[in-house]
């Protein structure tokens, strides 16, 4: 660290060699209290050292960033008082009374990008990493807020991962995938991006020298593990399509909720909407049972449904570097089967019920906006 590199926009130093070290609690009682010495060690990962400035970046140090905010706060202060006192100045001629060319100056010139050819904005005060193999194939990408000055950053060994299983609809796609499964040793390269600026340092990932595992079980396992991942991609993606309908329907009931009811002894024009809606909600109930189980009720409650068969077959999978043993492989072949089997049961209420409730809204011809008077 010198005067030079601390004040560059980014620095990257050296990364040195990481071991995936395995934690192993003692094997005595499940809480040994303190009968166990813990000492602190350091952080599992590879250890990122890298030197940012920016304008945007808070200091490091409490005490200082508050005086710098307050001097920031005066400043912007003093610039509003400057502006209000230009703004008591003469006006300046309109721009009709100006010449043609000043008054087009708002229009972008031609060696300017358009509004929609340029690239998002990257966070002011994050730093985005990209970790590659040594093939070059991108591994994992994430983002970390940094500070002033040193900023330490730890990759804990992860890849890109999949999003999971949400019951709920998603309607927001994070821009970055969550972490995944663990990297195999080997060499790789982490890539530091800032404000535009990136630079790269190479180190090795090192097995756990306590721990004799060939590369081959270490490659079996992470198969696996990969093999594993089909099933949550099945199973994601069904629970999301049926998701999206239950919002449909809900959204019927609602606009439907406020047609005015008709009063006794008159004929109900959405008699038949009202009727599909009840038969389609009779529907979505089976299929939640069949899902999620019977909703839970006083006393102990048993796992139930499609969902629960499928988290318990996966949590029979770990993610130790050693050979998957039996049980482990049949627990995979187990989640893919229940994932598919919940994917079935929801395209059947898709394509049946549901297929059938939107006919009867198109048939119903009720309109989604009120014209107005």
């Amino acid at each position: 660290m010198t005067k030079d590199t601390t004040s560059e926009t980014l620095r990257l130093f050296a990364i040195r060699d990481a071991h995936q070290w395995i934690r192993k609690q003692t094997p005595a009682e499940r809480f040994p209290g303190n009968g166990e010495f813990r000492g602190q060690t350091l952080r599992r990962g590879a250890m990122l050292q890298f030197v940012v400035n920016g304008e945007e970046l808070a200091h490091p140090d409490e005490k200082v960033e508050r005086e710098r905010k307050a001097k920031k706060a005066a400043d912007d202060a003093a610039k509003a008082e400057a502006a209000k006192s230009e703004e008591k100045k003469p006006e300046e001629p309109k721009a009709e009374d100006k010449p043609a060319e000043t008054a087009k100056a708002d229009e972008p010139k031609a060696d300017e990008p358009k509004a929609d050819d340029k690239k998002p904005e990257e966070p002011k005060d994050q730093a985005t990493i990209t970790i590659r193999d040594q093939t070059g194939h991108v591994v994992r990408t994430f983002r970390e807020p940094v500070k002033l000055g040193l900023n330490r950053i730890f990759w804990e060994f992860e890849r890109d991962g999949e999003a999971w299983p949400q019951r709920e609809l998603v309607t927001e796609t994070p821009e970055l995938p969550p972490a995944g499964r663990p990297v195999l040793p080997g060499e790789y390269e982490a890539t530091v991006r800032f404000l535009g600026v990136e630079q790269s340092a190479k180190f090795r990932v090192l097995p756990d020298p306590r721990a004799e595992v060939p590369m081959q079980a270490r490659i079996e396992k992470d198969n696996l593990l990969a093999s594993a991942l089909e099933g949550t991609r099945i199973y994601r993606d069904a629970l999301q399509r049926y998701a999206r309908a239950r919002k449909d329907i809900d959204l019927v009931r609602a606009r439907l909720d406020s047609e005015p009811k008709p009063k006794k002894g008159q004929d109900d024009p959405n008699k038949p909407l009202r009727d599909a809606i009840d038969a389609v909600q009779k529907e979505v109930d089976a299929c939640d049972e069949a899902l999620f189980g019977k909703k839970p009720q006083q006393g102990i409650a048993l796992g139930e449904g499609l969902q629960h068969d499928y988290f318990e077959q996966m949590g029979r999978i770990n993610d130790t570097p050693d050979a998957p043993n039996e049980t482990e492989r049949i627990a995979v072949d187990r989640a893919k089967q229940k994932a598919v089997e919940a994917a079935a049961r929801i395209d059947a209420f898709l394509n049946g019920p549901k297929k059938t409730f939107v006919e009867a809204v198109e048939k119903s011809g009720l309109a989604w906006l009120q014209p107005t008077k």
